[in-house]
Parts: C-alpha cells; structure tokens; sequence
C-alpha cells in the first residue's frame, strides 16, 4: 500500500510540473569506494514559462549542489550556483566539464544501475523528484 500511495505522489508530482519542466538522461557518474562526491548530470527542457531550480536534495547525500565548471586563465574552476535558470521552451545539458550536480556525502556505497532519487525545489516552491541511474556513461538520448 505505501508504495501505491508513493508512485502517485511521484507521478503527482511530475505531472505537476510536467508543463513547465522536464528532465531526463539523468545519470550519476560511478565513483571510486570511498569518493568524498559524486557528479549527476541531466537535461532540462523549458516548459510554457521560465522556470527557476532553487535546490536539491537526496535521502541517499547529505547535500546535493549545483556546480558550474569555467575556465580561468587556462585554469578550470568549479563553483556552487545558487540556482539554475531555465527559460521557457529552452533545452539545458548538465554534463561533464560544464554545468552539474554535486552529490556530497554519501550515506551509502552505489554500484552501476543503482537509482538515485534526487528531489528539486522549483520556482513556485513545488517539488520534482527524479530517478537518476548510476553509471559510467550518459544513458542514450531518449532515455529517462
């Protein structure tokens, strides 16, 4: 009964903000034992209005974190964004070497095909959750 009563507050939830948001590929890059974080990586398509994902958050991580990577001075940094933009009808990558989610503090060890929930706070305060699979390359296009 619970897991009823969840799957349709998942599917709720997606339908929600199905209009103003969707996210698939979302994959998590398979870390060492031990690895202090993990990287997630995604791609967001911009519904009817622009959209604004304020946070981040996994039963699975202490913290998740919006990371952007640039270059400087031939030297690459990564810093924390307080939050990703996303206008309306326009299609984000979060991947590899640029925009991605850090996930820090893992409460658990992950193997490849492991799922991921991680929830996000949009604009209007509604939640998204999202099923991310571990692995060591991006899921085909097409894939959730």
């Amino acid at each position: 009964m619970r897991i009823l009563v969840a799957a349709l507050f998942l599917s709720v939830a997606c339908v929600a903000s199905a209009a103003d948001l969707s996210i698939d590929r979302a994959w998590v890059r398979l870390a060492p034992p031990g690895a202090p974080a993990m990287a997630g990586f995604m791609a967001v398509t911009g519904g009817s209005r622009d959209v604004v994902i304020r946070s981040a958050s996994s039963p699975d991580f202490g913290r998740v974190e919006i990371h952007e990577m640039t270059m400087t001075d031939g030297v690459m940094q990564m810093r924390a964004l307080p939050a990703l933009d996303v206008p309306a009808d326009a299609r984000l990558t979060l991947a590899p070497g640029g925009e991605h989610l850090m996930l820090i503090d893992a409460k658990r060890e992950f193997a490849a095909g492991d799922k991921i929930a991680i929830t996000f706070v949009l604009s209007r305060g509604e939640p998204l959750e999202v099923a991310f699979t571990v692995g060591s390359a991006a899921p085909a296009a097409g894939g959730h």
